[in-house]
C-alpha cells in the first residue's frame, strides 16, 4: 500500500465521527468480536469460533448468518486474509487460506509463544499481551509475511492492545489509555515510547482506519477526535449514543464498529456506524 493511498484513506476516515446508529445483531451470543479486511469474526462463551457470512472485504454490511469455524479460541482479531487468535491455554494461532472465495479459510497454524490478547493491523503488524501484561510485537509480520519470525518484548505493561492505521493503542490495569509513539500510519510496527492519553479512563480500545474507539468505565462508546499525522494522539474523546450497560469489547473498521455486551439475557452483539461530519 503506497504512502499517498494510505494518507488519502486516513483523510477520508477521520471525517467519520459520532452519532451513528447501533443495532443488536441476532443469532450467536458472542463474548468477543473482531472486524477487519477479512470480515467479522467472533468467539462465544464455549470458545467456539464464528465468521459473519457476507462481511469479507466490506464495511457497513451486517451479513446474514454466523458460520461455525473449526477450532477453539477466547479472542480473535482480523487482518487482510489473516485472523490471529489465542485460546484458553494462551496458545497463539493464525488462520490460513482466507480468500474472497473461501472467507473462513482452511486451517489453523500455531505460532510459538503465549498471549492472552492479540491484535493485527490492516498492514499485517501484530501486537499482543500475555498474562503478566507484558507487551510484544511480532518481528517481520506483514501482509506479505503474515506469520512473522519472532516476538520482541516492548517496554511497558498493558492488559489489552489494538493495532491499526492510526497506530498501536492500549489499556493498562488501571484503565489508563496509551498510544505508541511513531506507530501512526501503520509503518513502524514497533514505535519508540508510550504516550499516556490523560482525559478519561477506558476499559477497552480499538485502533482502525482513521479512528480510535473505546469503551469507558461507565458504559459509553467514545471516538477519538482530532487525529492526524501531525497530532496522532488526537485532541479529545467524544461519546457516541447513550450509555450501554455491560459493554465488554469493541472493534472497528472505516467507521463500522462491532461490540459485545453482557446483559441479563446473556451476551449480545452490537453493530453500529459512525456518521460523517458536515
Amino acid at each position: 500500500m503506497g504512502l499517498l493511498m494510505l494518507m488519502l484513506m486516513l483523510m477520508v476516515a477521520v471525517t467519520t465521527t459520532s452519532g451513528g446508529r447501533i443495532s443488536v445483531v441476532s443469532g450467536q451470543p458472542l463474548v468477543s468480536v473482531g472486524v477487519g479486511l477479512s470480515g467479522v469474526w467472533g468467539v462465544d462463551e464455549s470458545d467456539r469460533i464464528f465468521y459473519r457470512n457476507g462481511t469479507y472485504g466490506t464495511t457497513g454490511i451486517e451479513g446474514n448468518k454466523w458460520i461455525l469455524v473449526q477450532g477453539a479460541l477466547v479472542q480473535a482479531d482480523v487482518g487482510q486474509n489473516i485472523v490471529w487468535g489465542v485460546n484458553r491455554q494462551h496458545n497463539i494461532y493464525i488462520r490460513r487460506g482466507i480468500t474472497p472465495q473461501n472467507p473462513i479459510g482452511s486451517s489453523w497454524q500455531q505460532i510459538p509463544g503465549g498471549l492472552m490478547h492479540v491484535s493485527v493491523s490492516p498492514g499485517g503488524h501484530v501486537w499482543g499481551v500475555n498474562v503478566n501484561n507484558d507487551i510484544y510485537v511480532r518481528v517481520g509480520a506483514s501482509n506479505n509475511n503474515p506469520a512473522g519470525s519472532s516476538w520482541k518484548r516492548i517496554n511497558g505493561k498493558l492488559k489489552q492492545v489494538s493495532a491499526g492505521t492510526v497506530g498501536a493503542w492500549g489499556v493498562n490495569h488501571l484503565n489508563d489509555v496509551y498510544y505508541r509513539h511513531k506507530t501512526y500510519g501503520d509503518y513502524d510496527p514497533e514505535g519508540d515510547y508510550w504516550i499516556r492519553i490523560p482525559e478519561r479512563k477506558m476499559i477497552y480500545v480499538s485502533s482502525a482506519f482513521g479512528n480510535v474507539l473505546a469503551l469507558s468505565e461507565d458504559g459509553r462508546i467514545y471516538v477519538r477526535r482530532g487525529m492526524s499525522f501531525a497530532k496522532p494522539t488526537g485532541t479529545f474523546w467524544q461519546p457516541i449514543k447513550r450509555r450501554q450497560r455491560g459493554l465488554r469489547t469493541i472493534d472497528s473498521l472505516h467507521g463500522d464498529f462491532w461490540a459485545t455486551k453482557n446483559t441479563n439475557e446473556g451476551f449480545k452483539v452490537l453493530h453500529g456506524y459512525l456518521t460523517r461530519r458536515c
